[in-house]
């Protein structure tokens, strides 16, 4: 994998983030600070469907869906915000993986100490540790190779 070309201009990036509630300030933390860095930021929780309200359930949820894996398919770099194997959403690992298959470059943020899935912890370009490694991740050395980082974190 990782045969993507490097972007022309700075990479387009796509935050994959539980929008729960206590989640919501770090995430909403991690997408100002990367955008006051200058970067091309695709948060899914500030994007509302019209008139959503007038729709069923399903077909809101089937909006929302389609254009997250729009927004996925559009962007370079997704970043990962794990909670760990038991406190990370379904959503988020959905995005994660399908983010991996569509071979985009994938920066795991572990925000603690949990043990983390094998899975979601090797599908990725990169690992660091917390909102401020985020922040300071060397996105686009992602497509030469000289930056990938990994943790110790146990992994099942």
């Amino acid at each position: 994998m990782h045969n993507m070309m490097e972007p022309e201009k700075n990479p387009k990036i796509y935050v994959a983030a539980s929008v729960a509630p206590e989640y919501r300030s770090v995430v909403n933390e991690l997408v100002r600070r990367l955008r006051e860095k200058g970067w091309d930021v695709y948060a899914p929780l500030e994007h509302t469907v019209e008139n959503a309200w007038d729709w069923p359930n399903d077909e809101w949820g089937l909006q929302v869906f389609r254009m997250d894996v729009d927004a996925i398919n559009a962007c370079d770099v997704v970043v990962v915000l794990s909670w760990g194997r038991r406190g990370t959403t379904a959503g988020t690992s959905w995005e994660h993986g399908y983010a991996y298959g569509v071979d985009k470059r994938i920066l795991f943020v572990e925000m603690n100490n949990s043990e983390q899935s094998l899975m979601c912890a090797n599908g990725r370009y990169a690992t660091v540790r917390g909102i401020d490694e985020a922040v300071d991740y060397p996105f686009r050395d992602m497509w030469n190779g000289s930056s990938v980082f990994r943790t110790k974190t146990p992994q099942t």
